[in-house]
């Protein structure tokens, strides 16, 4: 998975696609660029996204949530779960 592949799934759980998603870990064929992910999701209106050091957290507009662990900069490794 790409950093744009990954900004996808961000949008499609952020517009309800992805209802059955509960846990997702994938390692990403690049490093991970956190910062390119989270502007990716600059269109989409109604979320809240906190970032503290290693860890995202995800509100979207119907309450749902999620974690997004993306370790450091150098990391290929992408974890999510939804809460």
């Amino acid at each position: 998975m790409t950093n744009r592949v990954m900004t996808k799934v961000l949008k499609h759980w952020l517009d309800g696609k992805l209802e059955t998603l509960e846990d997702l870990e994938t390692e990403l064929i690049e490093d991970v660029d956190i910062e390119k992910i989270l502007d990716g999701l600059s269109d989409r209106t109604g979320h809240v996204v906190n970032r503290r050091e290693e860890l995202i957290w995800i509100k979207r507009e119907d309450g749902k949530k999620a974690v997004a662990g993306v370790g450091d900069e150098s990391s290929e490794a992408f974890k999510m779960g939804i809460l």
